[in-house]
């Protein structure tokens, strides 16, 4: 999948420097299920400073930003101003995406199953991304168990 990477410029506003040179030099997916690289501009919530590096659902406006200070992935809603961390780093946010791409293509398999084996493989890509319940990767293994993307039987 291609990956968007983000200029120095843009991304100066990253103090944690392992964040910052991952958007500039290998970037995130440019488009994916769960995520599609966006730019903007910083937002203020929580008492942190987001960098907004993608989109989520675009009917909602929710965003996707890096923590200024600490270079954490974050889900962000302007809506509500509610924040929920994604990730510890870029790095370790894009890992996390090819592994739901890896883990929902399974064709045929229980989508109860998918869900467990993609919880074992989070937790050992990230071990922080789960720490939130309620929150954004657990809130997705409840989809994926339920089938919300599962593969369509196809019409003959």
């Amino acid at each position: 999948m291609p990956h968007h990477t983000y200029s120095g410029d843009y991304v100066a506003v990253v103090r944690a420097v392992g964040a910052r040179e991952f958007l500039t030099t290998a970037g995130l997916p440019a488009g994916h299920v769960l995520f599609a690289a966006a730019e903007g501009k910083v937002e203020e919530a929580g008492g942190r400073s987001l960098l907004p590096i993608g989109s989520g659902d675009p009917e909602s406006g929710d965003l996707y930003g890096v923590d200024c200070a600490s270079g954490e992935v974050v889900y962000f809603s302007p809506v509500d101003r509610t924040v929920s961390h994604v990730s510890a780093s870029p790095r370790r946010f894009d890992e996390l995406l090819r592994v739901f791409e890896s883990e929902i293509s399974a064709v045929g398999d229980d989508p109860e199953d998918v869900a467990e084996r993609l919880r074992l493989r989070i937790e050992t890509v990230d071990p922080t991304a789960l720490d939130d319940d309620p929150g954004f990767w657990v809130d997705v293994l409840f989809d994926v168990a339920n089938g919300d993307y599962a593969d369509e039987p196809s019409e003959r």
